[in-house]
């Protein structure tokens, strides 16, 4: 009778400790809490929406809400330009999601719970490999391309009732680490090149007597432009004589090394000049050419200099007050001075004090002459007239004469 009796309290304790512990995990939702939690996270994740996922996660995500509203804003923008946000958009409409309910794991107790959700993504590494030059091109890879896996576990706090998306740092790291990528669609440069404009000579790529030959490309710039990688030669009688990187702009001047130049030594050789714009990979962009002549022109100047810095407004009695400085120009109609053997002289009262070449501006200081002639201060030229002279290999070109009052 006594074990009879021992035998039904054992299995009625039995029993009842069952029933408890069954009553925790029976009553205990929190599996089904999370999963319910997940899926709008999950759903607002992959379609960028930073603000819903705000209002399911923990209260610190207002930390980095902002910036990364920014950056899932793609828009045109401080953030991205058009191409850029073009890109970006069409990657992120190709996400979708799927929750792995088997996965949830919660309990009330510890007030953690967790899920495993994967997002399908476009294998956007391997457009990006094709190198397109074109962002409709790409958004076309985009959407035809092989797509790839990217498996997360969503983990929630509990908070009172609600289950908050706490690890969406960790999350955002992997999901969106499409935004971290360089997104450039570079046309070929040609595709930007509508002609050419010539400057200088005739206008037309022909030139005589010529200081400097200058051809620009004529850009179309509503396209990306790049010219950082391009390059350019200039060609004589089959011989590269200059190359430079970088520019739109091809110039080449006599006094650039190699330039060959006519007898005077002053102007470019006649000939014919090859100018070859290329992109980087040594593709030809364009080809002209420029055809320089050299003819002598009688060099005709002017019967008076012009006088700078002068203190009167007459230029045929040019006078200076109180002046260290005494500035007269060679000017000219036709042809152009020989630097070489272009010399002129500064006289005081019609003796020489001053002698000067190689060029057609006689500035002249008293600290340039020895001996000079000064006024009592010691400062200024001394009054009296002053006369520049200009010659072309001896032959007297000009003789112009100023005026120095000293008060």
């Amino acid at each position: 009778m006594k074990s009879s009796i021992k035998k039904t309290v054992s299995v009625a304790v039995a029993s009842a400790m069952i029933v408890s512990m069954a009553g925790c995990s029976l009553f205990d939702k929190s599996k089904d809490e999370v999963l319910e939690a997940a899926d709008p996270i999950a759903k607002a994740l992959a379609s960028c929406n930073v603000s819903k996922i705000g209002k399911g996660s923990t209260d610190d995500f207002e930390d980095i809400q902002e910036d990364w509203e920014e950056l899932l804003d793609f828009s045109v923008g401080d953030e991205y330009d058009s191409d850029e946000a073009t890109a970006l958009s069409a990657i992120a409409d190709s996400i979708s999601y799927e929750i792995d309910e088997e996965s949830v794991d919660a309990s009330k107790k510890s007030g953690e719970g967790s899920v495993s959700v994967t997002f399908t993504i476009a294998d956007y590494e391997s457009v990006l490999d094709e190198d397109y030059t074109d962002v409709d091109d790409f958004v076309d890879g985009i959407e035809d391309a092989e797509t790839t896996e990217i498996e997360v576990t969503l983990e929630f706090e509990k908070d009172d009732d609600e289950w908050l998306f706490s690890n969406y740092e960790e999350v955002f790291d992997e999901l969106y680490a499409f935004v971290d990528e360089e997104y450039s669609f570079i046309p070929p440069f040609a595709d930007c090149v509508r002609g050419v404009t010539w400057y200088g000579g005739n206008y037309d790529g022909t030139y005589n007597n010529a200081t400097y030959i200058d051809m620009d490309l004529d850009l179309d710039w509503s396209d990306n432009c790049d010219y950082s990688s391009i390059y350019y030669e200039i060609s004589y009688n089959g011989q590269v004589i200059k190359t430079e990187t970088g520019t739109y702009m091809a110039y080449l001047y006599s006094y650039d090394p190699g330039v060959p130049l006519d007898d005077s030594g002053y102007y470019i050789a006649a000939g014919s000049y090859e100018i070859t714009f290329y992109e980087a990979d040594g593709t030809v962009i364009l080809t002209e050419t420029a055809t320089v002549t050299t003819e002598v022109v009688p060099l005709e100047v002017e019967s008076e200099l012009y006088w700078w810095f002068k203190d009167n407004y007459d230029n045929s009695n040019p006078e200076y007050v109180n002046t260290d400085t005494i500035d007269g120009q060679l000017e000219y109609t036709s042809g152009t001075p020989d630097y070489n053997t272009l010399t002129f002289t500064l006289s005081y009262n019609g003796e020489v004090i001053y002698e000067g070449s190689g060029t057609t501006d006689a500035w002249i200081h008293t600290y340039d002459i020895d001996n000079c002639p000064l006024d009592p201060s010691g400062e200024y030229f001394a009054a009296g007239e002053y006369t520049i002279t200009f010659y072309q290999s001896g032959e007297l070109l000009v003789a112009d004469s100023c005026t120095v009052i000293v008060e």
